[in-house]
């Protein structure tokens, strides 16, 4: 940003003292401008977050007591707090609204992103199968969205694809109980402001699940035909369709070392570790040799192979991550036909200097978008495809759903 001068600084902490408590967060005038537009509407409107709002109510609503409240939140989030935290929410594509508390992380623009592009695949996908098939063939679509924190992928996707698939259904888990409660809290909060109807909400739901241990899929499994074969992570006989038909995920995926160096002070200091950096796995020798960072993608690489989902969508932390993520499903999951890496944007053209394909041990796999890598974008064959591999034509996009 440009550098303010001493005397600025000096005139902006006389005239305009909530501005410049918050500039050392937001860094530029025009971002402060903006935050202490919002603050000060929260306030008074009184709709800060619970905690805030409490204290609100507790001083009284007249307009000592607000500014007094203002000038109190101004400071924190100078001081790197959250500003999702004090508002409470963070709208999460054009449906959603999330609400945000301490303890779950905070939905990113990027996760927003690869998730709208995603529905728009599927969308796009559904217009040509429905020409081809007939109306209602693909009214069924399942997802599972593992380590699903505040539930915003989850809830984006039913909102973006429930008109196409009237029977879709959505289920995601966490292992951490706060993001559970709090997931379960979004859905009933966007049914309530008429964001979901009542009928879709039906269809969603959140659990608390472990997905290293050794149970938690037998539910899933329940509900469609399988055999196991001798393969130690027990495979699906069956290729026409697996347990789900999308499986995405937004694990924890940043390493000790990145996360004390790296991440911003308010993410160290707010949000919540275990969202961020996987935790040390002690006896589990399946994954002695992958990355710490990286164990979470080599699990659900696994559960994909089980789950056989037509579609795998991983968010990572960077380009060389999504390079060793693409190598694992590659190892994992041996009848994966379509691998894509998208960055940050994925729905943008690349810009000057960003390559459009990398080299993955001999394969050249394509990059999507600009930005940042951020997924890694796994398509496996159905039966159909796979019987007519031979012909090209039949396993290009768009593809058939189920």
């Amino acid at each position: 940003m440009p550098r303010l001068s001493p005397p600025a600084i000096r005139r902006l902490h006389a005239n305009t003292p909530l501005l410049a408590a918050l500039l050392p967060t937001c860094k530029t005038l025009n971002s402060a401008h903006n935050e202490l537009r919002w603050i000060r509407e929260h306030v008074w409107s009184c709709t800060l977050a619970p905690q805030f709002q409490s204290i609100a109510e507790a001083k009284g609503n007249d307009e000592k007591s607000r500014n007094a409240l203002l000038r109190r939140l101004c400071r924190l989030r100078g001081r790197g707090y959250p500003l999702q935290y004090i508002l409470g929410t963070q709208p999460f594509g054009r449906h959603i609204d999330i609400k945000c508390r301490p303890g779950v992380l905070i939905p990113r623009p990027e996760t927003e992103a690869w998730t709208t592009h995603l529905a728009k695949l599927m969308r796009r996908a559904w217009k040509v199968n429905r020409h081809m098939k007939g109306e209602g063939i693909h009214a069924h679509l399942r997802i599972l969205d593992l380590c699903t924190g505040s539930g915003c992928i989850a809830l984006l996707l039913h909102s973006l694809l429930f008109r196409k698939f009237p029977k879709i259904r959505v289920q995601g888990l966490d292992i951490e109980p706060r993001a559970v409660s709090l997931a379960k809290e979004n859905l009933a909060y966007n049914v309530e402001r008429g964001l979901l109807q009542q009928q879709n909400a039906d269809a969603i739901s959140f659990e608390e699940t472990d997905i290293f241990s050794a149970d938690w899929l037998a539910p899933i499994l329940e509900q469609v035909s399988f055999s196991l074969t001798d393969n130690p992570r027990g495979r699906l006989l069956h290729s026409e369709r697996g347990a789900v038909d999308i499986l995405v995920s937004n694990p924890p995926y940043i390493s000790r070392e990145g996360f004390d160096r790296d991440t911003e002070r308010s993410v160290r200091n707010h949000e919540p570790r275990l969202a961020l950096v996987p935790e040390p796995l002690a006896d589990n020798p399946s994954y002695a040799t992958v990355l710490p960072e990286d164990v979470f993608y080599a699990r659900i690489l696994d559960v994909a192979e089980i789950l056989r989902p037509r579609f795998v969508v991983l968010e990572v932390g960077d380009l060389a991550q999504a390079v060793r993520v693409v190598q694992m499903a590659r190892e994992r999951n041996s009848d994966a036909e379509e691998v894509e890496i998208w960055r940050d944007w994925p729905d943008m053209q690349p810009r000057e200097g960003e390559p459009e394909s990398v080299d993955v041990a001999g394969m050249t796999v394509p990059v999507r978008g600009s930005g940042n890598g951020r997924v890694v974008f796994l398509r496996r064959l159905n039966l159909y495809e796979y019987e007519n591999k031979s012909n090209r034509k039949a396993i290009q996009r768009p593809w058939n759903i189920c």
